[in-house]
């Protein structure tokens, strides 16, 4: 990302694909401000999200209950890091690789609008992070952040390989998610709702449909 031109293009190509694909109402919103109303596209300096940095307070779901928390995150392109902590001044609660995380909008699952999905691997488990801000822009610029830092290592790693074929190895959506009846292996199991998620070729199944725990290898069943 040497010139401003490229820049704005991968923030183009980065919010125009989603909002064409998923018509997420505030991706959409927040585009047309960036281009209109904050100019970021004529301004790349405006454009924090490409700057391989980003600290900030985010609303975070507890891992036990359903209410969300302030909890402090910062990105650090350099260290290939997402961390989050709950004391400010203490050690992180957790460190996520970059290029391990996955990030998806997630307001049909929370009802909240500008709210995240962050998805992981933990000790050989799938792990997911709800978060969200009320303020559309904020959420939207940790999404483009994660995109873009994600981006720059994979164009460092793959100089050879164009822009536009690393973008479809950045973030992704879950192929198809809902409510399923769910029976045990025994005849004498009964059914019980869950809620599967289709991920290229696994198939994750959660007791909830916004759980924060993590996911059991005996919960994906592969493809």
């Amino acid at each position: 990302m040497t010139s401003q031109g490229v820049q704005a293009g991968e923030t183009r190509v980065g919010l125009e694909m989603r909002a064409d694909q998923y018509n997420v109402i505030v991706l959409i919103e927040q585009w047309i401000r960036a281009k209109y109303q904050r100019e970021e596209f004529c301004h790349p300096e405006r454009q924090t999200y490409i700057q391989g940095y980003m600290e900030g307070f985010l609303m975070k779901r507890g891992k036990e209950d359903s209410r969300y928390h302030a909890r402090k995150f910062i990105l650090s392109e350099a260290e290939d890091t997402l961390k989050y902590h709950i004391k400010e001044k203490k050690e992180p609660k957790a460190v996520i690789r970059l290029s391990e995380l996955n990030v998806a909008f997630t307001p049909e699952k929370t009802n909240i609008p500008n709210s995240l999905q962050l998805s992981f691997l933990k000790d050989g488990s799938t792990r997911h992070i709800y978060i969200y801000h009320q303020d559309a822009e904020v959420i939207i610029n940790w999404y483009m952040a994660i995109r873009c830092a994600k981006l720059h290592r994979l164009q460092i790693a793959y100089p050879a390989v164009s822009e536009s074929e690393l973008i479809d190895h950045l973030t992704k959506d879950f192929a198809r998610e809902g409510w399923l009846w769910k029976t045990g292996p025994h005849s004498y199991d009964g059914y019980k709702k869950r809620w599967f998620s289709l991920d290229h070729r696994k198939l994750i199944v959660d007791e909830d449909v916004a759980v924060c725990g993590e996911v059991t290898d005996a919960d994906i069943i592969p493809g």
